[in-house]
């Protein structure tokens, strides 16, 4: 089970669900390997406008933070495989759990609860 409060999540590439976690090691890692931030790299890939190579500099971070040890050849050849679009919904749910983290506030999940009923 992923803690989507510790930037964990579950994601689905191809046929294989993998852990992701995303650190602050691992957004700026991000950042440096595609030359902007996170939020200039998620509005390049909701215009259509990432590269493959940043697609996958925004999976392979994540995926090494969920305890998955690729090479970037075999993280290339999955992405392939899974599909360009399939990356593309990958790098997109990396990139909005990056942008939502620390939103909630951790002490507070009885009030919040209280204020969804």
């Amino acid at each position: 089970m992923v803690n989507a409060q510790k930037g964990e999540l579950q994601i689905k590439l191809g046929e294989e669900h993998l852990k992701a976690r995303l650190t602050i090691d691992a957004l700026i890692r991000i950042e440096s390997a595609n030359g902007c931030s996170i939020v200039q790299t998620a509005q390049k890939l909701s215009k259509g406008e990432c590269t493959l190579t940043e697609i996958i500099n925004v999976i392979a971070p994540a995926l090494k933070g969920g305890g998955n040890n690729f090479t970037p050849k075999e993280l290339s050849q999955k992405v392939w495989k899974a599909g360009v679009i399939e990356g593309m919904r990958v790098a997109g749910e990396i990139l909005t759990t990056a942008l939502d983290s620390g939103q909630k506030d951790e002490g507070n999940e009885e009030a919040e609860q209280k204020s969804e009923t």
